[in-house]
């Protein structure tokens, strides 16, 4: 494990302020992708759910969810776009 922190995503459900600025306090789209992630893990879990405990499917959850931020950061920064304003896909 690194002592990097992690990249959350910004907030999930940005709520505009003053100023272009965002309110930074709710879900981070990180918790928000693990959730979507855990139910789809969860709906059909398969073998893999079968063979692993609650703790390891959340892990599992959360490593797709990082997976996630990861691919749209490098598209957003590939395409120069603002990865806040314009999803990249």
């Amino acid at each position: 494990m690194t002592d990097e922190p992690i990249n959350v995503g910004g907030p999930a459900f940005a709520i505009p302020a003053s100023e272009g600025n965002y309110c930074l306090e709710g879900m981070s789209q990180r918790a928000w992708f693990a959730g979507k992630a855990l139910a789809g893990l969860c709906a059909y879990s398969g073998s893999y759910g079968a063979s692993n405990g609650p703790a390891e499917i959340a892990a599992r959850a959360y490593q797709i969810a990082d997976a996630m931020i990861e691919i749209e950061t490098e598209t957003a920064n590939h395409n120069h776009r603002v990865h806040s304003k314009v999803m990249p896909f």
